[in-house]
């Protein structure tokens, strides 16, 4: 099995040579099983560190950490867009799983110190539908492409110093489905899918 992946786009792909029926229905249930699983994981409410931080002049002056229960995709969109294809291609058969670019960030989180591509917050930001508060925290501010770049510029400053948690709803649905997978393809398969899941970036 070789993964092409394109992670930080909307693609993930592996290829998979399948002899019969019976092994095509079981690539098919995978997929399946993996996409509708994956969006009950985004759905479901989580224990998350939650950061209250104070600036000035750009510079951090404190923080509070709290823990708060909370669905990574509140409004559906990203499970909204998580789907999949399967196709023949010189002789392999190809699985590839889409989803909205930010699915990434969501799954493996981030480190401190690493922020997230502009375009991608900004997606991020519009599909939750947050909206911009006015100064002094007292009712939301008009929405506007300046207020839309500050909320992005603002929210991906606190994840390049404080990190992001990611919710692993991707890679855990993965595992788990692969598991029935192995049972239906064999050893061959089995080596195959330990050494692509070994490969994913925990960044």
């Amino acid at each position: 099995m070789d993964w092409y992946d394109q992670l930080l786009t909307s693609k993930l792909h592996f290829g998979l040579r399948v002899d019969n029926k019976e092994q095509m229905d079981a690539l098919t249930s995978f997929a399946e099983g993996v996409v509708s699983d994956a969006k009950k994981e985004l759905a479901a409410k989580q224990p998350k560190k939650s950061y209250r931080a104070t600036w000035k002049g750009g510079q951090l002056q404190s923080y509070r950490v709290s823990i708060k229960r909370y669905a990574s995709d509140t409004n559906g969109q990203l499970s909204d867009s998580i789907r999949y294809e399967i196709n023949e291609i010189m002789g392999n058969t190809i699985v590839t799983f889409y989803a909205l670019d930010y699915w990434y960030y969501v799954n493996f989180g981030r480190k401190p110190g690493k922020g997230v591509p502009v375009d991608i917050m900004r997606q991020w930001v519009y599909d939750k539908g947050i909206k911009p508060q006015k100064g002094g925290g007292r009712g939301f501010a008009k929405i506007t492409a300046n207020t839309f770049n500050t909320m992005a510029f603002l929210m991906n400053r606190k994840i390049r110093t404080f990190g992001y948690e990611g919710n692993n709803f991707f890679t855990k649905t993965v595992d788990i489905y692969s598991d029935e997978l192995r049972e239906t393809l064999g050893k061959r398969v089995a080596k195959d899918l330990a050494q692509t899941i070994s490969k994913w970036p925990l960044t």
